[in-house]
């Protein structure tokens, strides 16, 4: 009886222990859906809900990651965030995508329209990004966003044997179109492996992998890096 009772008082000094370590990792700091839904209506000036419960997110590493909606959006899920960065003094920031998904529309037909100027066969996939660190400053308008937003990122697809022959040119000149309207961030420009890779671009059926060619292009506004692969 007495080893059954060593054997208990040990198991329960575990059981102290490890949730002692549980409730560290996310010490002096609450997060919940509710404040972060209260940060976007404060900042943006309209209603937003939780989308899905509270029980779809978990808090994790010093932050909280969600989803909202608003009906003045209602086909987008935006991305919104609490975390933390500095744990001494544990302050709390905010993130989200609002602004990007707002524009998602308007850049993906901007891009697409550069983009086919150079390439007129080429497929554009774009979606917003899933964060804003930095407020915009001024009017939240579409010209601000492309000044002022985070990095886009957005792959060109050719077809399936697309002349290589004026590749490095197309690639400037690229450059200089999405410069002119100051776009900057990673453009992915892909010679499709097959025809099938390039008919099923942008449906349920694309299968993502590798292709004939393809080029990185970083744009940050004063250069641009183009890394053929």
């Amino acid at each position: 009886m007495k080893k059954y009772a060593i054997k208990a008082l040990c198991l329960f000094t575990v059981f102290v222990m490890v949730a002692g370590l549980c409730g560290c990792s996310g010490s002096g700091v609450d997060f919940s859906c509710d404040e972060i839904v209260e940060y976007m209506e404060n900042k943006y000036g309209m209603d937003f809900e939780l989308y899905g419960s509270e029980d779809d997110y978990v808090t994790k590493n010093y932050s909280l990651e969600v989803y909202v909606t608003t009906s003045s959006l209602p086909d987008k899920q935006i991305f919104a965030k609490c975390f933390v960065n500095d744990l001494d003094t544990l302050e709390k920031q905010y993130c989200d995508n609002y602004v990007a998904c707002l524009y998602e529309d308007e850049t993906r037909e901007l891009v697409t329209e550069i983009a086919n100027e150079v390439y007129p066969d080429g497929k554009v996939e774009y979606t917003a990004g899933q964060t804003q660190w930095d407020e915009i400053e001024g009017e939240i308008t579409f010209e601000n966003f492309l000044e002022q937003g985070d990095d886009l990122d957005f792959l060109i697809l050719l077809p399936h044997g697309y002349s290589q022959a004026t590749k490095d040119e197309d690639a400037e000149k690229l450059c200089a179109l999405l410069n002119e309207k100051n776009i900057k961030g990673l453009v992915t420009v892909a010679w499709a492996q097959s025809d099938e890779q390039y008919d099923t671009f942008l449906t349920d059926d694309y299968v993502r992998g590798t292709y004939d060619l393809y080029a990185n292009i970083t744009l940050n506004g004063d250069s641009e890096e183009i890394t053929w692969q």
